[in-house]
């Protein structure tokens, strides 16, 4: 009797469609077309324990996307993996076109992975280097990324040519013309990180892969920072390859990812975990990851539909405000200083400042400690360390003002 409870149970369960839950409410303003960020802002809090200044780490699951993602788990539980994959096919299917949409490309040439760094190692790993081939990249990548380029070079003898970009003093003109020359005929492939993780500012992404392409060089895009963040078409910006991952800006579960290949260019990456003799040019074959957690793929879906009621351009005006509500108090805290220099670069929702002869990490340690606030200790590509603020769209005003008041006290 029992059992039979059971797999009556587990068969209500798979194929469960995605059904909204009534918390969800719409952010639209009567007689407008404006956001209600209030309402916006409740949809991600449970107990307002936290103030999450953190997402460039990662972003806070919505009440919905969490609630979406427990039912699939429990389905996950209740069956087996490879049920619960078959059956949410035509939900991933969905998810992936909408992936591809947001980004301007074409869903067979996407393929969801777990995370950036994930999405980059399967492209440097795969990636016909040869000796002595050149790849540049700048001290302000990521450090997992300069991690792999360094083992490329122990391995395939390939060469690294890092440059060192000073944010305080350059522009784009001097940023472009540092990258353009850093170019050789021996340069395969130029890694560029859209927003750097430290400074948060946005690279003229156009402008440099352009210039990589007239020297015959291919370009990597690192966009950790920029999917889901800032507006972009990848057919415009014109890289042969993009990394990014869901769980910052999109509040996607946790291990979730994106690999983009120009399609004329998905043949020559060999996958370096497994594949099918007839899938190597399709993405398919960057996928085959092994089992993993299925639920959190298919519950993608409720974080893009939150993101697209939204809309993007909207989200991103709003990050760009709260960034510049912070910013302004700045002066505020004694010895504060801004280390971004976002009046010669574009921005989002990500910058970062220091408090002088403190210790960034011992201060972002009594924010969380003594405060509840999350903050980000960063390491900036000159030594030096910094404080890293990345709202998101739960963030309101009077969270900041608690950052404030908590660093006027901190400062002394």
């Amino acid at each position: 009797m029992e059992r039979r409870k059971f797999l009556k149970k587990s068969s209500a369960l798979v194929g469960l469609p995605y059904v909204a839950t009534p918390h969800n409410p719409s952010f639209v303003k009567k007689n407008s077309n404006q956001i209600n960020w209030k309402a916006v802002s409740k949809e991600f809090s449970y107990d307002n324990k936290y103030v999450n200044l953190n997402s460039g780490s990662a972003g806070v699951i919505s009440k919905t996307t969490l609630n979406f993602l427990n039912q699939c788990s429990q389905e996950m539980g209740y069956t087996s993996p490879y049920q619960g994959w078959d059956a949410w096919q035509p939900l991933i299917k969905q998810n992936k076109q909408q992936l591809a949409d947001l980004v301007g490309v074409n869903k067979d040439e996407i393929a969801l992975v777990r995370n950036t760094t994930e999405a980059i190692n399967l492209l440097l790993q795969g990636y016909p280097f040869k000796a002595n081939d050149a790849i540049v990249a700048a001290n302000h990548d990521y450090p997992y990324v300069l991690n792999t380029l360094e083992q490329l070079s122990k391995n395939k003898n390939t060469q690294t040519n890092i440059i060192s970009i000073d944010w305080q003093s350059c522009t784009k003109a001097t940023l472009i013309e540092q990258y353009k020359n850093s170019l050789t005929k021996n340069t395969k492939l130029l890694v560029l990180t859209y927003i750097p993780h430290s400074v948060g500012l946005i690279l003229p992404v156009k402008e440099i892969t352009a210039i990589a392409h007239q020297n015959g060089t291919e370009v990597l895009l690192d966009a950790a920072h920029a999917f889901a963040h800032i507006p972009h078409n990848l057919k415009e910006l014109n890289c042969d390859y993009y990394a990014t991952s869901l769980h910052k800006w999109l509040s996607a579960p946790y291990g979730n990812g994106l690999l983009y290949i120009k399609k004329d260019k998905v043949e020559k990456i060999e996958p370096v975990i497994s594949s099918y003799k007839n899938e190597k040019d399709s993405m398919q074959k960057f996928e085959h990851l092994g089992t993993r957690a299925f639920q959190n793929i298919a519950a993608i879906q409720p974080a893009l539909d939150f993101l697209l009621k939204i809309g993007l351009e909207r989200k991103l005006k709003r990050l760009q405000t709260l960034t510049k509500y912070w910013i302004n108090r700045l002066p505020e805290i004694k010895n504060a200083q801004l280390m971004s220099n976002i009046h010669a670069f574009n921005f989002g929702g990500m910058a970062c400042f220091k408090i002088k002869d403190r210790s960034s990490k011992k201060i972002v340690e009594t924010l969380m400690k003594e405060y509840k606030i999350i903050a980000k200790s960063t390491g900036l590509p000159n030594g030096d360390s910094a404080i890293r603020i990345s709202t998101n769209v739960f963030i309101l005003e009077k969270h900041l003002d608690q950052l404030v008041d908590a660093l006027k006290e901190i400062a002394g």
